[in-house]
């Protein structure tokens, strides 16, 4: 089944981090960066295409940028975030580069009683539609539903949604709803190693992703998909100190698995 992608929903893998929209560049010394996550790699084995994303932190434990690059078109992403004095992040400049064309995108957060991000406003610069994403979270706090809009004039359309399903500090269960009505759901099973994406999103921003690999504890090793009924598993690589770093991603075809992208983990020294 050919499910189209929701990018929307997809606040993950592109996020910038800064004090204020000047604060790029403090020029941290590498005792305070040491053992942090630097950059995470996709190798795709099938066309030897692959993306970058690179981590850069403040002193004050917060993501200062992510950079995110991609050979396979061209698209280039950043995303500068704006804190307030308590820490929280309130809004977020969000831009995409594909060739000499750029999109940008103003993103504002706004926090429930419970100090979590309830909603999500997005409008993009030099248009009309407002895209609008709400979340959920369990007593616990942790991420159950995510449904997302876009309003255009009085038309308010559906964009799609998801829930998920815990367990020992994991999703277990991802259901989502595509907006032209397609349904996917997603089974995990995970290592007992610690996954270093994680704490992008749980420690340092502090805001919610719909992407389970950065909201997991620990590292996934096999998921299949229901209605596609594709498999994969995921061969993780640690060194001494049980760092992550790297994964072969493997999709079962025929009668065997067959690798199609290998993932590099690179820390701070």
């Amino acid at each position: 089944m050919n499910l189209k992608k929701l990018l929307l929903l997809t606040p993950l893998f592109f996020v910038f981090a800064c004090e204020s929209e000047e604060e790029i560049n403090l020029g941290i010394t590498s005792g305070y960066l040491k053992g942090k996550l630097k950059s995470y790699i996709v190798n795709n084995k099938e066309n030897g295409k692959s993306s970058k994303t690179e981590f850069n932190y403040t002193e004050k434990e917060k993501i200062n940028n992510i950079k995110f690059s991609n050979t396979l078109d061209g698209t280039n992403t950043s995303e500068t975030f704006i804190y307030d004095e308590s820490g929280k992040v309130t809004s977020s400049k969000f831009t995409v580069t594909q060739g000499t064309t750029s999109n940008i995108f103003n993103r504002i957060y706004t926090y429930g009683k419970d100090g979590k991000v309830s909603e999500l406003k997005e409008t993009k610069e030099n248009a009309t539609e407002i895209n609008y994403t709400f979340y959920t979270y369990s007593g616990d706090g942790k991420l159950v539903e995510y449904i997302s809009r876009q309003l255009v004039g009085n038309t308010n359309k559906y964009q799609g949604g998801g829930s998920m399903g815990w367990k020992n500090g994991n999703i277990v269960l991802l259901n989502e709803i595509y907006k032209d009505g397609l349904v996917e759901e997603t089974d995990y099973l995970f290592d007992d190693k610690k996954n270093p994406l994680a704490a992008i999103y749980n420690d340092f921003l502090k805001i919610p992703t719909t992407k389970p690999e950065y909201l997991n504890q620990n590292n996934i090793s096999f998921f299949k998909k229901l209605f596609d009924g594709s498999k994969y598993k995921i061969e993780s690589v640690y060194d001494a100190k049980l760092n992550l770093t790297s994964q072969k991603v493997s999709i079962f075809r025929g009668n065997d698995y067959v690798l199609v992208t290998e993932n590099i983990f690179e820390y701070y020294n």
